[in-house]
C-alpha cells in the first residue's frame, strides 16, 4: 500500500502522555502545541487503510512531531462534516516551529498538504491549539492501547478561572480513570472571543477502561462546579477511537 505523505505542521486529542511534563494543577502547566487537521474518506477506503498507511510513514527523526494521533467519528456530536481528525503534537511550540522550519528547508520550501494518496481529502486550513494535562502521569509500567477511546468536549468559560478548569479536569480524568487534558485554541477555526473556551479531552488506556470509567461515574457523579451564573459550561461530548500512529523515539 502507497504511503502516506503528511505535512509535519499540519494536523485534536491525544494519546499525549509523551509530551506534557507537569503533574502542577495549574495555568503554570507545561504547553505542549497541537495541530489539527480535518479529513475525509473516499468512495471505497475505510479507516483500516488510512491508518495502516499512516503507520508506515518514514518520520525523519530532525522534523518528526512528538505525537501523531488519528481520531475517528464514534459518537461525535454537533452534525461535523467530516469523518476523522488528524492531530500533531509537540512538546512546545519552540519544538513545533525548529522541526517544522527543517520540513521546509529539506523540502526547498515547499509544503504540501497532507495527502493520503486518494483515499482521503483533508482540509487545508487548520487549528492550532496549546494543550496541557491535568492529570498526574500514568503508573510505571502503565500504557495506553494503540487503539483506545478518547472523548472530547468545549466549554465555555463564563468568567471561570483557568486554575479551577484545570482542577475540574483533572477531577473529572482521575474519576474516569483517564489522562485529562485541556486545550486553548490560538489560531484558525471559527471566530470567537479569545480566552472565552477551552476544551477537555480524556484519553482511556482502553475501550473496556472507557466502559469502566462511564459505570463508575454515572453510578457516583462527581461535581467539578458550582452550578448557576458566572460557572463554566460544557457541550455534549464527542466519543473518538484515537489510533496512535506514531511517538518520538517509540
Amino acid at each position: 500500500m502507497t504511503k502516506i505523505r503528511l505535512a509535519v505542521l499540519a494536523v485534536a486529542v491525544a494519546v499525549a502522555v509523551l509530551f506534557v511534563g507537569s503533574a502542577a494543577v495549574s495555568a503554570q502547566t507545561t504547553v505542549g502545541a497541537n495541530t489539527t487537521r480535518a479529513c475525509s474518506l473516499l468512495p471505497g477506503y475505510t479507516m483500516a487503510d488510512v491508518v495502516e498507511t499512516a503507520r508506515n510513514f518514514e518520520w525523519a527523526d530532525d522534523t518528526a512531531p512528538g505525537l501523531v494521533v488519528i481520531n475517528s467519528k464514534v459518537a461525535a456530536s454537533g452534525g461535523l462534516e467530516f469523518d476523522f481528525l488528524v492531530n500533531f503534537y509537540w512538546p512546545s511550540f519552540s519544538d513545533m516551529v525548529e522541526k517544522q522550519s527543517r520540513w521546509i528547508q529539506s523540502q526547498g520550501g515547499a509544503y504540501p498538504s497532507p495527502a493520503f494518496e486518494g483515499m482521503a481529502t483533508c482540509g487545508e486550513n487548520m487549528r492550532m491549539s496549546s494543550i496541557r494535562r491535568a492529570t498526574d502521569p500514568l503508573p510505571t509500567g502503565s500504557s495506553i492501547a494503540p487503539v483506545t477511546a478518547m472523548m472530547t468536549t468545549n466549554c465555555e468559560l463564563n468568567g471561570t478561572s483557568f486554575d479551577d478548569v484545570m482542577a475540574g479536569a483533572k477531577t473529572l480524568g482521575d474519576n474516569f480513570g483517564a489522562l485529562a487534558l485541556v486545550t486553548r485554541r490560538n489560531f484558525g477555526g471559527p471566530r470567537i472571543p479569545f480566552n472565552s473556551t477551552v476544551g477537555m479531552r480524556f484519553v482511556f488506556p482502553s475501550f473496556d477502561d472507557f466502559g469502566a470509567g462511564m459505570d463508575k461515574i454515572n453510578q457516583n457523579p462527581v461535581p467539578v462546579a458550582q452550578n448557576g451564573p458566572g460557572s463554566m459550561s460544557c457541550e455534549t461530548g464527542s466519543l473518538w477511537a484515537a489510533y496512535r500512529i506514531h511517538s518520538r523515539n517509540n
